[in-house]
């Protein structure tokens, strides 16, 4: 199917463009501050160093890029890339800042690693890139006691429950814990966890702003901690299971196992995917800035790797999108994004080439 223009709307578009360009230097720069939108706080990594000396900061350097590499791509098997092993080795190239900053933790390293340099290597050694804003994720946590079952909730002081959510922010994966109050106690019980029951489960998630849900069985036998956990993100779900004689360890594990599964299907790698196109209908965009901040959301997902609008009217905008993969992966990709909302319209039977989505903001 293939779609005329006339001079009239190509030189509409182009105006169009030119505006964006004009807003972009400001509204792109404050985007890039959203946290998990684009990747500026997964290239931060901080190492505990001795001293100041030469000797201590290249250990760092290749610490943190390390780290970084790991959370951009989501795998820890990243390290074992002989192309990776290699580029670590000049960790310094990868830098754009560094700094000190003494803590209760002792003395910081803190680093800063170029964005275009992490993503070409990354290319470059055929590892995946994990650039989409991340899934908000919901924990729902239950422990075998002696008294019975027993929720964790956010202000619970709990060895697992710090361990697990620094992992998964060391990770950049955001792990949330429920309030617990009486809405939530309502709403589930910790036997609807233990069973993992969906139903009541991504009920009570939905009272958050959340895009998924974790279930967490956690129990202790016989000197052995054992975490089983399972996950639901839209139509993806997995599961798995850590144990630990050292309890200290067991939420990290699980931050890392959860976090590699989610990125399983999130990330994307763009050596071993073949490009097609996906064509997407944006309705709501009535002003130039609207356009910018859609075009800059699109960009951000992760499967995309051009965009082009090809036709505005009456503020509904067409794009062409240049994909890894197919156009799961861009609805999946969509499906995180709280600036844009599917259109149901069951009873539209025309068969469209287009994915049909609403603006919000």
């Amino acid at each position: 199917m293939t779609t005329q223009r006339n001079p009239v709307l190509a030189r509409f578009i182009r105006l169009v463009r030119l505006g964006i360009l004009l807003v972009a230097g400001l509204f792109f720069s404050a985007s890039a501050q959203e946290g998990s939108g684009g990747l500026s706080e997964l290239l931060n990594a901080s190492v505990v160093v001795e001293n100041q000396t030469r000797a201590q900061r290249l250990i760092a350097y290749e610490k943190g890029m390390s780290d970084v590499l790991v959370r951009v791509s989501g795998q820890s098997s990243v390290l074992e890339n002989e192309a990776i092993r290699s580029a670590l080795q000049n960790a310094t190239d990868y830098m754009v800042t560094y700094g000190y900053n003494r803590t209760e933790q002792g003395l910081l390293l803190e680093a800063t690693y170029s964005e275009e340099r992490i993503l070409t290597l990354l290319r470059q050694a055929g590892e995946p890139i994990w650039r989409a804003r991340r899934p908000q994720l919901m924990m729902w946590i239950v422990e075998t006691q002696p008294t019975g079952l027993e929720l964790l909730g956010r202000d619970t002081d709990h060895w697992f429950v710090n361990a697990v959510t620094v992992q998964g922010k060391n990770r950049g994966l955001p792990l949330n814990l429920p309030l617990l109050d009486l809405t939530d106690r309502f709403a589930i019980t910790p036997n609807d966890v233990w069973g993992r029951f969906e139903a009541p489960v991504l009920a009570a998630t939905a009272r958050y702003p959340m895009n998924g849900a974790v279930m967490v069985r956690l129990q202790e036998s016989i000197g052995t901690w054992r975490a089983e956990w399972s996950v639901i993100i839209q139509e993806f779900q997995a599961q798995g299971q850590v144990e630990s004689v050292d309890k200290e360890s067991l939420g990290t594990a699980l931050a890392n196992q959860l976090t590699e599964a989610v990125a399983r299907e999130f990330a994307v790698n763009f050596s071993a995917a073949q490009t097609g196109y996906t064509y997407l209908r944006l309705a709501g965009l009535h002003s130039i800035q609207q356009i910018a901040a859609a075009e800059q959301m699109l960009r951000n997902l992760g499967p995309v790797a051009h965009v082009t609008m090809t036709r505005y009217h009456l503020g509904v905008a067409e794009f062409e999108l240049a994909v890894i993969g197919d156009s799961t992966r861009v609805q999946r990709a969509l499906g995180l994004e709280r600036s844009v909302e599917a259109i149901e319209d069951p009873w539209n039977q025309v068969e469209s080439i287009f994915l049909e989505y609403q603006w919000l903001r």
